[in-house]
C-alpha cells in the first residue's frame, strides 16, 4: 500500500526542494520521529525475541512474526506520515525519510536464515524450519 501511494503522489508534484522552513515543525519532528521509531522498535523486537527463545518451534515463530510486527508497525506510519506531509508541502525532507524508512523496512525482511539467526534457533529447529 506505501509503495503504491508513493508512485500515485509522486507524478503529481510540479517541484522538489529541501527547505528547513521555520514556520513547519515537521521538518524537524518527523526525521525525529523516525529515527525514535528505529530505536524503539529495535528495543520492543528484541524484547520480544528473548522471551521467545526459550519457547518450541512454533511458538518461537509465532513470537517472531509478532516482535516483526511491533518493529515495523511504527516504521510504516512514519512513512506514511512522511507521505503525507510531502503531499502537503512538497518539501524533498520527507522524500528521504520516507525512502529511508522504506529502504530500513526492506532490509530487515524476514529470511530463514535472518529468523535461524536472531532466534538462536538450534539445529533440529533449523531443519524443520527449512523444510517450511
Amino acid at each position: 500500500g506505501l509503495a503504491f501511494a508513493t508512485f500515485i503522489l509522486f507524478p503529481e508534484m510540479e517541484s522538489y526542494n529541501v527547505t528547513f522552513d521555520e514556520d513547519n515543525i515537521m521538518v524537524y519532528v518527523v526525521p525525529a520521529m523516525l529515527f525514535a521509531a528505529i530505536f524503539l522498535g529495535d528495543l520492543l523486537f528484541k524484547k520480544t525475541i528473548h522471551e521467545a527463545k526459550e519457547k518450541e518451534l512454533t511458538s518461537k515463530i509465532t513470537s517472531y512474526q509478532t516482535a516483526m510486527l511491533i518493529r515495523l508497525a511504527p516504521l510504516e506510519g512514519i512513512a506514511f506520515f512522511s507521505l503525507i506531509q510531502l503531499g502537503q508541502t512538497s518539501n524533498a525532507l520527507f522524500l528521504y525519510v520516507l525512502g529511508a524508512a522504506m529502504a530500513y523496512m526492506l532490509y530487515l525482511a524476514p529470511t530463514k536464515v535472518r529468523i535461524s539467526k536472531e532466534l538462536q534457533l538450534r539445529e533440529s529447529d533449523k531443519r524443520l524450519l527449512d523444510k517450511a
